[in-house]
């Protein structure tokens, strides 16, 4: 639906440019999207006694094959689903920017702090330009939008990351940065 209401809204006629932002919650547990019935994809303790946001096989109760079947199956449908989405958008205004990118990495295992900042990010220009510039991080990405696309003359910042803990998340901890 998210994608969907994202290419309604980004092909329509308008006379001003504008900034369509769509948050997909996957690739993420539960693995409700697949070949065949969501259930095949889910856990035994789903949705009564596993944590619905848990991204780790522990927390969702499946093996590490299921987990993989059901990641697997999620990305295949949601590859699928995004590619048309932009190609929609794309043959609709041909000089739209596009940027598809990733909240976080991958939460497979929560021993391993780097995998969280392993973000998907690709952009597409209008002009095939370099956006980024060689710096893959997120959190320059809209300050180089804003300065090439609107000429603000912002500047990239030092790349900073920091981990939340899992149990209390506003307890952060710098993994990276200056």
């Amino acid at each position: 639906d998210a994608l969907d209401n994202f290419v309604d809204l980004a092909i329509q006629e308008s006379p001003e440019p504008r900034f369509v932002w769509v948050h997909a919650l996957a690739p993420h547990p539960p693995f409700v999207l697949g070949n065949g019935p969501a259930t095949e994809r889910l856990s035994s303790c789903f949705p009564l006694k596993c944590n619905f946001w848990d991204p780790t096989t522990d927390g969702t109760g499946l093996t590490v094959e299921e987990y993989g079947r059901g990641m697997r199956q999620q990305l295949e449908t949601l590859n699928r689903a995004v590619l048309d989405a932009l190609t929609a958008v794309v043959d609709a205004d041909p000089d739209a920017l596009v940027i598809v990118m990733s909240d976080h990495g991958s939460r497979y295992s929560l021993s391993v702090s780097d995998e969280h900042f392993r973000n998907f990010l690709s952009v597409r220009t209008p002009d095939g330009s370099n956006l980024i510039d060689g710096d893959p991080s997120l959190v320059n990405l809209f300050r180089y939008v804003v300065a090439e696309y609107f000429g603000s003359g912002m500047t990239p910042l030092a790349y900073e990351a920091w981990l939340s803990d899992w149990v209390k998340p506003m307890n952060l901890t710098r993994v990276h940065g200056v």
